[in-house]
């Protein structure tokens, strides 16, 4: 998940203020401030995870990184604008990859599966569940989505603002 800081008014007038002292001090003010807002964001989405799930790779990949100007404007932000990633990002040994254990792998396929869901489908290579054919593999039987990057976004945004506010201010006195 990526966002700009362009969709938080007062946010967007402060950065506008800390652009005036320069490039460098631009992005480490930036920086402090969205890092701190994104902190309990970032573990609410670990404590989000069932046990099962929050034990392993999973809960090891969430995390948040400033991006670069390149990524920044791959995503859709304006060139000169600090952008941040904060969800399932980290690429970590997991454990339990059955072909090979301790493989080094991106988690954010299984966080798809988590956050939304799955349907029962054929697991036999081939099988195609809309066409109706399992072709005598075994069915898997699908589960229900266990949300844990949305709730933590929406129950942490409100208190954005705030700390974002309240990590800066000291860096905006200096300026």
């Amino acid at each position: 998940m990526a966002f700009s800081i362009k969709s938080v008014p007062p946010i967007e007038l402060l950065r506008k203020r800390i652009l005036g002292a320069g490039d460098k001090i631009h992005r480490k003010g930036m920086r402090l401030g969205v890092t701190a807002a994104v902190k309990p964001m970032v573990a609410r989405m670990r404590s989000g995870l069932r046990t099962k799930e929050g034990r392993g790779a999973l809960k090891k990949s969430i995390g948040y990184k400033t991006l670069s100007a390149r990524s920044s404007r791959s995503r859709g932000l304006v060139t000169g604008d600090f952008g941040m990633e904060a969800g399932v990002i980290k690429a970590v040994a997991d454990p339990g990859y059955k072909r090979q254990p301790g493989k080094v792998i991106k988690q954010d396929y299984k966080a798809f599966w988590i956050e939304y869901g799955v349907k029962p489908h054929g697991v036999k290579k081939g099988a195609r569940r809309d066409r109706g054919r399992f072709q005598g593999g075994k069915l898997h039987p699908g589960f229900q989505e266990r949300p844990f990057v949305r709730p933590a976004y929406n129950a942490e945004l409100p208190f954005f603002e705030k700390r974002f506010i309240g990590e800066i201010d000291p860096f905006l006195k200096e300026i």
